[in-house]
């Protein structure tokens, strides 16, 4: 574990993810990278990925919108439209603010607030969350199953589905 979390520093150096919040903006032909819960780390890794259009955890495959890339910043705030492989946005249901709001796959839209995110690393964790430009709430997974729904929640300090290491992933 104490090897994972070094070389997870390491790619966090590497894709310029250094800091509180990440500035870095990877392009679509340069490596990309996943999103995979802490949540069953024992077990079956779940990534951020997308089923009907809804934002969930499945089983990690590192494809079929499984590979994000940074889009567009909202101005300079650091917050970025994390587009997947899909070629789709992830934001919330609706540009809800509202906590337990579904995560969603969309076109993408630069006029949405609600597609715009921060990578906050989290020291004590060494991992991230991902918090919300328009709620201020951050992406937790809801169960352990395959296909668990991600909304966006109040973050709660060292709360595991709330979680995330990032993995580089070449396209």
């Amino acid at each position: 574990m104490k090897r994972r979390r070094i070389v997870m520093v390491a790619l966090a150096l590497m894709l310029g993810l250094t800091g509180v919040i990440a500035y870095a903006a990877p392009s679509r032909a340069g490596t990309g990278f996943s999103f995979e819960s802490l949540i069953d780390i024992n077990t079956v890794q779940r990534c951020i990925g997308q089923t009907d259009g809804l934002g969930t955890a499945n089983t990690c495959t590192y494809e079929n919108g499984q590979l994000f890339y940074y889009g567009s910043e909202k101005g300079t705030s650091g917050y970025y439209q994390l587009v997947n492989s899909l070629g789709t946005c992830m934001g919330v249901w609706g540009g809800s603010d509202s906590a337990g709001a579904r995560i969603e796959f969309i076109t993408c839209d630069t006029t949405h607030p609600a597609q715009f995110w921060a990578l906050h690393y989290d020291p004590s964790s060494e991992c991230y969350l991902l918090f919300n430009y328009n709620s201020g709430y951050v992406i937790q997974v809801n169960g352990t199953e395959p296909g668990a729904p991600l909304t966006q929640e109040p973050w709660v300090s060292g709360y595991i589905a709330q979680l995330w290491s990032i993995q580089a992933q070449s396209p």
